[in-house]
């Protein structure tokens, strides 16, 4: 069947709320908010946030998720659609609501998730479009409901289109089999450093390089923060390891959706055909422009700032 979508990415969706404190919370004290736009919602999830980069980069990208009566009235719709995502195969829930967020920040940044996850709730059928998965180059599995993503991914697998897994420590979402069976069947597997330490100690294997023997996965992504990132591959049974730098934002103004924006960065080049390493600079490029706004999804890059920004930083061309 032919390849008429570059991704397909499987996950929850979510209308996120920034709450900024001037402590961590405890029981029985008040903590102060912080910031005045509390109550301004973003859309985003981490499945929406890789697909909108995407497809502003000219990819042709799908999310396979469940939204709620809000879907539209809430504006979810139309920001989706203004990115030049196509939302017609979307499944709605008309007596739920979209998934919904509460990002609870402290003082040094740190977070708590509140996480409602309305029609994404597993009570609800899955149902996925399998002829587009059939027509898909990549499928794309971040945080969502265990039987959604699994179905997902088998469905993947069936199909042969190979998985990207993004890595999140939350094993609500993802238990140890999911994720044993996940990992396994992906192509290219994302996560942070922190998400590394937590699948060795919980997973039955030595080290998350041994992922790279199964014949399936070419290269794990790490990410670190402000030190960059490393892109761990095998060649001739050898493990090789590609150290990225970050690139330069103009201001650091919130690190949310910044693991996503690198994931986009990466798949772009990806897709493009460019080598491992330009794959890892334009996740560094993409990630540079989201942390410069509140909100996952505010400081959108244009192609030619994108580009210019990668020729500024690197001084080659991408």
């Amino acid at each position: 069947m032919k390849k008429e979508i570059d991704l397909i990415a499987s996950g929850y969706p979510s209308v996120d709320y920034i709450i900024r404190l001037n402590e961590t919370p405890k029981i029985g004290r008040t903590s102060i908010i912080q910031n005045r736009e509390h109550t301004d919602s973003f859309f985003g999830g981490c499945n929406v946030n890789i697909a909108y980069l995407c497809s502003v980069m000219d990819h042709k990208a799908l999310l396979s998720m469940r939204v709620g009566a809000d879907f539209e009235s809430s504006g979810f719709k139309g920001f989706l659609e203004s990115g030049g995502l196509d939302t017609s195969n979307l499944q709605v829930i008309e007596e739920e609501v979209t998934s919904t967020s509460k990002l609870i920040l402290n003082e040094d940044g740190n977070h708590i998730t509140l996480f409602y996850p309305g029609a994404m709730d597993e009570k609800f059928p899955v149902d996925i479009d399998e002829e587009l998965i059939q027509k898909s180059r990549l499928g794309v599995i971040t945080v969502g409901e265990p039987k959604y993503n699994l179905r997902f991914a088998d469905l993947c697998i069936k199909h042969q289109v190979p998985l990207v897994f993004g890595m999140k420590c939350d094993f609500q979402a993802f238990t140890p089999g999911n994720l044993l069976k996940m990992m396994h069947h992906s192509e290219l597997i994302f996560m942070n450093e922190g998400e590394k330490a937590a699948l060795e100690e919980s997973l039955p294997i030595q080290r998350i390089e041994d992922f790279l023997d199964n014949g399936i996965t070419k290269h794990i992504i790490v990410t670190l923060g402000s030190d960059g990132s490393r892109i761990i591959s095998k060649q001739d049974g050898v493990i090789a390891v590609e150290r990225i730098p970050v690139a330069k934002p103009q201001v650091i103004a919130d690190t949310t959706g910044v693991g996503d924006a690198y994931i986009a960065g990466f798949l772009h080049g990806y897709l493009e055909g460019k080598t491992v390493r330009q794959c890892g600079l334009s996740g560094a490029i993409m990630s540079s422009f989201i942390i410069e706004k509140q909100g996952c999804l505010s400081n959108i890059p244009t192609k030619e700032a994108f580009y210019q920004r990668y020729r500024e930083n690197f001084q080659e061309d991408l």
